[in-house]
């Protein structure tokens, strides 16, 4: 779900995965690994919160959302 809503929002604004990682440092593949929803593969969660608002950031998107469907999809593993 939160891929999904990164990936549409990203698309919609017609910005490539590259450009987000040149605007917000983040590296590509971390970019892939939150649109894919492999959490794992990014170095904490305190980094995927921050990448997650500083990707919707760049898109000029409010981040509530995704940090929400972020904890639901959280929620469901810590349970």
């Amino acid at each position: 779900m939160l891929g999904q809503y990164l990936r549409r929002h990203r698309e919609g604004a017609d910005i490539s995965l590259n450009e987000i990682s040149i605007s917000t440092r983040i590296r590509v593949e971390y970019l892939k690994a939150l649109e894919s929803e492999q959490y794992d593969r990014i170095p904490g969660d305190t980094y995927v919160r921050g990448y997650i608002k500083q990707y919707l950031k760049t898109l000029s998107v409010d981040p509530a959302e995704a940090c929400r469907l972020y904890e639901e999809h959280r929620g469901k593993f810590i349970h």
